[in-house]
């Protein structure tokens, strides 16, 4: 036995003294920690069989604990196949709100597994961890702990696929993903044309603009003759000659 374990959800390393994270197993899809095969209990010299050397109730932890790594170690690669689905049907979110469902759907799936992932790990290793100080720890010295940067990733991961899955629903809702630019689209086969802002447009009144000397908007209006002065009638809008 070496003097420390490090458990990974893919792998181990075991190490004497200050040779730190040396033996290291290789990495596997689906991976559980047997203590029992890794000390060797199950090749014991001593004649004992392995009932008798672990009691019932940490065999049948470690059991448990295989069971539920292998479903743990499912539900991420499940995770990891939706998200890398998600970014590839994305694209197809582009041109038109059916792609937007689609990727919606895979991303909500990504998060489902996800948060399922990172459930699952803080309940297994919290029960591994308690087993294990309890049956090992008093009669061998064995003591076990908890590491929390790999869970804190997972949930960060989570709390990310959670968001995706909310803003890709919004984008179903709010997002036409029609582009007006597309030469295969009706509104770029359209003539379009819009007025010049801040223009002065005349208003015709009567029907048919002025006619004779009526006064009329923008029309020419005459001076008033007065015994002193001449006046001009016309005010704005109006337009005096």
């Amino acid at each position: 036995m070496k003097d420390y374990y490090t458990i990974y959800l893919r792998g181990y390393c075991g190490w004497n003294g200050n040779d730190v994270y040396a033996n290291c197993s290789s990495p596997k899809a689906i991976f559980w920690f047997d203590p029992i095969s890794v000390w060797g209990l199950d090749s014991n010299t001593t004649g004992q069989a392995i009932e008798q050397v672990l009691p019932e109730s940490l065999r049948t932890g470690l059991a448990t604990y295989e069971k539920v790594s292998k479903a743990m170690a499912v539900t991420y690669l499940v995770a990891l196949a939706t998200t890398c689905l998600t970014i590839l049907v994305g694209i197809s979110a582009i041109f038109s709100r059916w792609g937007s469902f689609a990727t919606t759907i895979f991303a909500a799936a990504s998060a489902v597994f996800l948060l399922a992932s990172s459930a699952i790990a803080i309940a297994l290793f919290a029960t591994l961890k308690t087993v294990l100080n309890k049956e090992l720890e008093a009669d061998y010295g064995i003591t076990t702990s908890t590491g929390s940067k790999g869970l804190i990733v997972s949930w960060i991961g989570t709390a990310l696929a959670i968001g995706s899955g909310f803003f890709w629903l919004l984008s179903v809702c709010f997002c036409s993903g029609k582009s007006p630019f597309n030469p295969g689209s009706k509104d770029a086969r359209r003539t379009r044309a819009e007025k010049t802002p801040y223009t002065y447009e005349r208003v015709g009144s009567p029907y048919l603009g002025p006619q004779g000397d009526q006064a009329v908007p923008l029309g020419n209006m005459g001076y008033n003759a007065g015994p002193q002065v001449q006046k001009q009638t016309a005010y704005e809008p109006f337009r005096h000659s």
